[in-house]
């Protein structure tokens, strides 16, 4: 059985890279950069008890990036075996996860102002999301949703309404719903 994991402060030479490492991080390391600058350092690299990176090479690239020289870590004392299949299992079960659409939506709706600084961190546009997200349940839209939504749905129509008021069709759940026109 190993040891709790222990919690050291090394200086950034001393923390060594594993050579074949299987994840090719480049793409993240801007990402987890401006992550860490926005909301800190707060997910410990793990080391071995030579200091190789089990887990938290993007991190590692990220913080030597920012200029830090000293880093906190945990050093594991797990078999070279263990930490071996441990730098796999890491990366691979985050493919495992998915997200929740409608509580997503819900979460970045509460963001309000505070939605814009998160956009850099998608790959996908957040707009798109959040319409993805309108209808999914109705406990996680806010009668604001609708209408902005509406506003949206209704500029996408070219000709005039015939009658103040129409249905419309949601493009991503298919919610039917009641619009009031100019």
């Amino acid at each position: 059985m190993s040891k709790p994991p222990v919690i050291e402060l090394l200086t950034i030479d001393q923390i060594k890279p594993y050579g074949r490492n299987p994840r090719e991080n480049g793409a993240a390391i801007a990402k987890v950069k401006q992550s860490i600058q926005q909301y800190g350092y707060n997910q410990l690299i793990a080391v071995d008890q030579q200091h190789v990176i089990i887990v938290g090479h993007t991190r590692y690239c990220a913080l030597k990036e920012l200029g830090w020289k000293e880093i906190a870590v945990q050093v594991l004392d797990l078999p070279p075996a263990k930490a071996k299949a441990y730098r796999i299992v890491d990366n691979k079960t985050q493919e495992y996860a998915k997200w929740k659409m409608a509580d997503l939506g819900a979460e970045l709706r509460e963001l309000g102002d505070d939605l814009p600084s998160l956009q850099s961190f998608f790959l996908e546009d957040l707009g798109a999301l959040l319409d993805a997200s309108v209808g999914s349940t109705q406990s996680a839209v806010a009668p604001k949703d609708v209408a902005a939504a509406a506003t949206r749905l209704n500029s996408r129509f070219d000709e005039a309404p015939q009658s103040p008021e129409r249905e419309v069709e949601c493009p991503h759940c298919h919610e039917k719903f009641n619009v009031r026109t100019r």
